[in-house]
């Protein structure tokens, strides 16, 4: 049952969204890490997924207004490509292997994200585009992380900051609709699945406040030395707990035999 672990969950999502709110992302990267410690991912993605959708919408006016709408149509027609693929991952492959998968790519996005610099600037052409639309709707259904890709591919493009962040957030958006359009027609957006949500979404609604206060009380001059490490030692440690290097039987938050129940 999803009650069984909302005890660890609810804080969890809380801390993801007081970081969000508070660096401008990571807010998936850490709840699916926390999330598949707890539940499936066929639970954690979709449950990711909608509160995302329902903290960011209030961001979505404004952002129209400013998006480049032709590298937006490129992006968006890449993941209505990607999307699809990334669901067969999700429903096909075993559990199991999409925690390790899911934890090795957090892991490695964390590291690249940290050693990346953007003093080249970076010439964006249709295909590219569509190709890294593609990827990022992909991974944002098989693991609800397309984020940082699709952030470290925009780092360093003529494209304003403004710009940018309201590209980010109608392509996220557009993305994630359509991706859970897709699960709820195979069946994922189950009724746990929305009590999930219920249960949770006032937590990330109160994160998401504590870390806007929390920007506006003192900005970061980057994010990079306070996010990257925490989220690379999540990860690190979730890879870990899904290879077994640990004893299982000593963590109550792990229960993989009762996984499938949740599904049921």
């Amino acid at each position: 049952m999803i009650t069984q672990n909302i005890e660890y969950a609810i804080p969890l999502i809380f801390c993801a969204s007081v970081i969000r709110a508070y660096t401008g992302f990571g807010f998936a990267a850490f709840a699916i890490i926390g999330l598949n410690l707890l539940w499936p991912p066929q639970v954690s993605v979709p449950v990711i997924l909608l509160i995302d959708l329902i903290c960011g919408c209030w961001l979505i006016p404004q952002a129209i207004q400013h998006a480049d709408r032709s590298l937006l149509k490129q992006l968006a027609s890449g993941a209505i490509i990607g999307a699809p693929l990334g669901l067969l991952v999700l429903i096909w492959m075993p559990e199991l292997w999409i925690k390790v998968a899911t934890s090795v790519l957090v892991l490695y996005m964390s590291i690249n994200l940290a050693l990346q610099h953007s003093k080249d600037l970076r010439i964006l052409s249709p295909v590219k585009n569509i190709i890294m639309g593609t990827v990022s709707g992909a991974i944002t259904a098989a693991a609800s992380v397309g984020g940082p890709p699709l952030v470290a591919y925009l780092t360093g493009c003529s494209l304003r900051p403004q710009q940018q962040r309201s590209v980010l957030i109608i392509f996220f958006a557009i993305s994630t609709i359509f991706s859970l359009l897709l699960m709820g027609f195979t069946g994922l957006i189950s009724t746990q699945v929305l009590y999930a949500v219920v249960l949770l979404i006032l937590p990330a609604l109160a994160g998401a406040y504590l870390g806007n206060r929390l920007f506006h009380f003192r900005q970061p001059k980057s994010f990079r030395p306070l996010v990257t490490p925490m989220l690379a030692l999540l990860a690190l440690v979730s890879l870990i707990l899904n290879l077994n290097l640990f004893d299982f039987d000593s963590f109550d938050l792990v229960q993989m035999d009762a996984h499938l129940a949740i599904l049921s």
